[in-house]
């Protein structure tokens, strides 16, 4: 199954990832993994901004960003989908880039959009929701860091994280289940992998914990 798990930053994305493939490894003996998409031509396009002294404007980045990610999809992350015995869990997917343009003032381009049409859709969506102090709250406890912080007013830019995600919900083409991410660790993947294995028994995902267009 190819599996999306989507919030803002401080959701617990991690957290659930971990635990849902221990589960699916120890109840199902199925091969999970957590595959990472990055954007080099991001990385090049800032490396060049840099360099030059001239930045490139959003739209420029968010194209090369869907690119990258378009060509990681089509390149294996579709073998995923509809598998029963492998699964691939993905954080920076489709409705990722979705809460991207929205944040970026990108969201009524039509272009950007049509591209993320071409995205393989997820088997199965979590969306992780935490109010936007609790998500700035754990990102100031990681040894790590986050970007977030570095912002001039990180409660504001938290606040803005956490609007563009639910921007990005309501335009998905697929459903999404909604997890409540200020609960437990291990009550959130109690929750989520009721819905993955009902996936897997042939029962729909969906339901009133679900958003998203149908």
């Amino acid at each position: 199954m190819l599996i999306e798990v989507c919030g803002a930053d401080g959701a617990g994305k991690s957290s659930l990832i971990d635990r849902l493939r221990r589960r699916l490894a120890d109840t199902r003996q199925a091969r999970a993994y957590e595959r990472v998409l990055r954007s080099d031509g991001r990385n090049m396009l800032e490396w060049a901004a840099d360099s030059t002294g001239e930045p490139f404007d959003a739209g420029q980045l968010d194209v090369v960003v869907i690119l990258d990610v378009l060509r990681q999809a089509h390149g294996d992350l579709h073998l995923y989908q509809r598998n029963p015995t492998s699964h691939a869990f993905v954080s920076f997917y489709h409705a990722a880039l979705l809460a991207r343009l929205h944040r970026s003032g990108q969201q009524g381009t039509a272009n950007l959009r049509q591209l993320l049409t071409l995205l393989p859709h997820p088997d199965l969506s979590f969306r992780i929701m935490v109010p936007a102090d609790v998500a700035l709250a754990r990102l100031r406890e990681r040894a790590k860091g986050d970007t977030l912080l570095a912002a001039p007013d990180p409660a504001r830019a938290a606040a803005a994280a956490a609007t563009s995600w639910a921007a990005a919900a309501w335009a998905l083409p697929y459903q999404q289940v909604v997890l409540d991410g200020t609960r437990p660790a291990d009550l959130v993947a109690d929750q989520a992998f009721e819905a993955l294995r009902g996936l897997l028994d042939g029962q729909p995902a969906g339901g009133p914990a679900s958003s998203g267009a149908s």
